[in-house]
């Protein structure tokens, strides 16, 4: 009976959302599908050679690597090897690693698949953080039950949303699952999401 409440909860909740906007370049709420045919870049900065950057650095993760071509104006990557995003007095070395990171991560059944993540800094005074994220990974649960779909420029992307605002925008390579998280309080537009997890591209090599 609990499973069949939670079934129902979980079902019901995108329905109380259908008036969400994506916001500039995203058309539509974030239930339904609609396609379109280019990115939207208002309100993102290329950041390629930073992105290849942290490409780099993950050199040893089994799985591909991608990024945004495009990330929201005004962030920046966090960076170990700059110690740009450490916290109070704690040490660089601290972070060391953990800008961009590799690791794995283990399914329910125990089995391990490769994952990495890129760290975003929006406004550090603020703590406001966003991600990019890889996994070896088809059907990871966070991306179960997504609200709605979009395609930009032939990708088919996944939308989750919490009160109208998209949280996670996901999509798919084969067996990998490749998303970008907004930060804790949802700060980037629901447009400016579509358009960033739209611009990922492979690292080369």
């Amino acid at each position: 009976q609990e499973a069949q409440v939670f079934a129902h909860f979980m079902a019901a909740t995108p329905k109380a959302k259908t008036k969400a906007r994506t916001g500039a370049g995203g058309g539509g709420s974030t239930k339904g599908h609609k396609r379109l045919t280019q990115i939207n870049t208002t309100g993102l900065t290329a950041a390629l050679p930073d992105g290849h950057s942290q490409a780099a650095q993950l050199s040893k993760v089994k799985m591909p690597v991608y990024f945004p071509k495009y990330i929201k104006s005004g962030s920046e990557y966090c960076l170990s090897l700059i110690a740009n995003c450490t916290q109070g007095d704690e040490p660089a070395v601290e972070y060391a690693h953990s800008y961009p990171r590799e690791y794995l991560i283990r399914d329910q059944s125990r089995r391990p698949h490769a994952a990495y993540r890129m760290t975003i800094e929006l406004n550090a005074l603020k703590g406001q953080y966003y991600g990019v994220q890889g996994v070896a990974w088809r059907n990871p649960p966070l991306l179960q039950s997504p609200s709605g779909t979009r395609t930009i420029g032939g990708r088919k992307l996944f939308l989750y949303a919490d009160g109208g605002r998209l949280t996670t925008v996901a999509w798919h390579k084969g067996p990998d699952s490749y998303w970008i998280s907004n930060t804790l309080t949802s700060d980037i537009p629901n447009g400016q999401m579509v358009n960033i997890a739209a611009s990922m591209i492979r690292a080369s090599g």
